[in-house]
């Protein structure tokens, strides 16, 4: 619940992320708190084909998506380069969340980019 209850006052404030990165909460029971929204896409295991996938989705979406990446610390060299580029270059109404075991697990380039939520 502590998720849901940053996201609601993010949103409520007009500030929410481009990116979260939730440091050990089960993907589960983040995808379950967004799932109703209905503007969620899940992702898990991806790689650079999959990120790539996800960027394309992201530029054709005509109202607001977030997009779901579970285990963001398994992803390898190339698709956390391509993950770097959609988060340094968002685009608007686009929101991404990453769940990783740990932060340090997670590439600085990535960490920086995210608001860190740990559980």
């Amino acid at each position: 619940m502590i998720l849901r209850a940053i996201f609601e006052r993010h949103r409520k404030n007009g500030a929410f992320a481009n990116a979260y990165l939730a440091i050990g909460a089960s993907p589960d029971s983040v995808a379950d708190l967004l799932r109703p929204s209905g503007v969620v896409e899940i992702y898990g295991a991806a790689d650079i084909d999959t990120v790539r996938d996800i960027r394309e989705r992201a530029a054709l979406a005509r109202r607001e998506r977030i997009f779901f990446i579970i285990n963001a610390d398994s992803l390898g060299h190339a698709a956390n380069g391509a993950l770097l580029k959609l988060l340094e270059e968002p685009l608007p109404l686009r929101h991404f969340i990453l769940t990783a075991a740990s932060l340090e697990s997670v590439p600085e380039t990535i960490r920086s980019r995210a608001v860190c939520v740990a559980f």
